[in-house]
């Protein structure tokens, strides 16, 4: 089974989960994936896609630091044991098991050009169109492979991957 997760990135690091569970108000990005590893442990068979979103606001900013500590956790010697190291492309359902894959819905724009260990299907929010119903976004064009998405009543989120026999449709709230 695939497992789908959203997680939105506020600039001091506390997360806001869009999910049937709260949070302490001290909570880290390191203690979010530090349950979806003990997680992964105990259910190795499964696959989770992780959507993880800058969300603006007032007195929000997308910083380097932010991205910096996003892009350390991401490539950690624990990370590099839970997530799917390579940039766009999901692999086979083999490869994913036990691991997360990384849905990418922000740009790494203030990273250094050195920081080249990127991972996930980069979904750009410069790509999703305001109030776009029908919004498709190429995330490797080496292979012309295309996120079909669909936005709902209620924003509803569905993302279509398509490989060349099969799709996998991901419902979003």
């Amino acid at each position: 089974m695939v497992r789908l997760f959203r997680y939105f990135l506020p600039p001091w690091f506390l997360p806001v989960i869009k999910a049937e569970a709260l949070l302490a108000p001290n909570t880290t990005l390191e203690d979010v994936f530090a349950g979806f590893y003990a997680w992964l442990d105990q259910h190795p068979t499964e696959a989770l896609l992780i959507s993880m979103k800058y969300e603006s606001g007032p007195r929000r900013q997308d910083t380097a630091a932010l991205q910096d500590h996003l892009y350390s956790v991401l490539n950690s010697d624990q990370a590099k044991r839970y997530w799917i190291q390579t940039n766009g492309s999901l692999g086979t359902l083999g490869q994913a098991r036990g691991k997360m894959t990384l849905l990418q819905r922000f740009d790494w724009s203030k990273l250094p050009s050195t920081a080249t260990q990127r991972m996930g299907i980069p979904l750009s929010p410069s790509k999703w169109t305001d109030n776009g119903v029908a919004i498709e976004i190429v995330y490797n064009t080496t292979n012309n492979q295309i996120a079909y998405i669909e936005v709902g009543p209620y924003f509803m989120i569905t993302i279509y991957f398509l490989w060349p026999f099969s799709s996998l449709g991901l419902g979003l709230l």
